[in-house]
């Protein structure tokens, strides 16, 4: 077995790892995986030790706890990459509060902004693009789930109405479903199996329920207004999300031009399985425009190539 940092990768962004853990690789994917005997004991680097430091630093910044290398030390047992790791850290955290990622997705980046983005050497500018490539993955990647728990909790509303007969308390069907989701959570815990995914879902669900009971003193009919809101509200959230990606590209544009960060935008959008599926369900103006100019330049790029192959072959006859 081989170490392979690009299936790590989309491994990562499936799971949902931490940006800086990411975007650190992409910058020196030679510190991915090391193990070396040295005088003071055995140092490892691993996949594993990233992906647990990646969800713990992600703890820490819902904590608000000062991340240090000590921390870091603890899943990367390499003294020099630890610290090399702690140093970026800080700087992605420092570029996180200077550049706004809120601004420039709501399309509101200011002068100061694009500015030092445009003057900022490549290390800084990946930086930029990794925290931005975070936020989107994270937020399309509730919008998928949104989604789905939506369109999960309708087949249920379809099939208690369908089975339901003259007279049935829908208060107290509403009721049963928050039971059998209560029910649920504790299986998965009691067999451990109870991810955040896992466990987000069912909140999510059951707080339509719980909706849904109060609603259903008017019957079906009142469930039905109330999951029309519910619906309404998450294509507010989609329109949102979308524009997001959207203002991602433009600033990008305006900041860079269409040169190397336009192209690493395209493929780590299209690489990463959520905003892949995201652009495939939804769509996204601004990621067709640039991939189809990006296969346009790629393929001008190999017909030159094939012209000097052909020029070559000539001069050699």
């Amino acid at each position: 077995m081989e170490p392979d940092l690009n299936v790590w990768k989309e491994h990562a962004a499936a799971a949902g790892l931490n940006g800086s853990v990411v975007t650190y690789l992409g910058l020196k994917p030679q510190n991915f995986y090391k193990i070396e005997n040295t005088v003071s004991g055995r140092s490892f680097v691993t996949a594993r030790g990233w992906e647990d430091l990646s969800r713990i630093l992600s703890v820490y910044e819902r904590l608000e706890i000062e991340v240090d290398k000590e921390l870091v030390g603890q899943y990367i047992q390499n003294k020099k990459i630890a610290e090399d790791f702690a140093i970026y850290y800080e700087l992605y955290q420092k570029y996180r509060s200077d550049y706004r990622i809120g601004d420039i997705l709501a399309g509101n980046a200011d002068s100061e902004i694009t500015e030092r983005a445009a003057a900022a050497k490549f290390d800084e500018r990946w930086s930029l693009l990794g925290l931005l490539l975070e936020n989107v993955s994270r937020e399309t990647g509730e919008i998928l789930a949104e989604d789905s728990d939506l369109m999960t909790v309708r087949r249920t509303l379809g099939e208690l109405k369908g089975s339901a007969e003259e007279g049935d308390d829908v208060c107290l069907m509403m009721q049963e479903c928050i039971d059998s989701l209560d029910d649920e959570r504790g299986r998965l815990r009691a067999a451990n199996s109870l991810t955040p995914d896992k466990e987000r879902s069912i909140f999510f669900r059951r707080e339509l329920f719980a909706r849904f009971r109060t609603a259903a003193k008017d019957g079906f009919d009142g469930v039905k207004e109330s999951y029309s809101g519910d619906v309404g509200r998450f294509k507010q959230r989609l329109a949102e999300v979308s524009a997001h990606m959207n203002n991602m590209f433009r600033f990008c544009e305006s900041t860079f031009g269409s040169g190397q960060e336009m192209l690493i935008l395209v493929t780590e959008l299209s690489a990463d399985p959520v905003t892949a599926r995201f652009i495939a369900e939804y769509g996204c103006d601004e990621y067709y425009r640039h991939d189809k100019e990006l296969m346009f330049y790629e393929r001008r790029l190999e017909i030159i190539d094939e012209l000097k192959r052909l020029d070559s072959k000539t001069e050699e006859e």
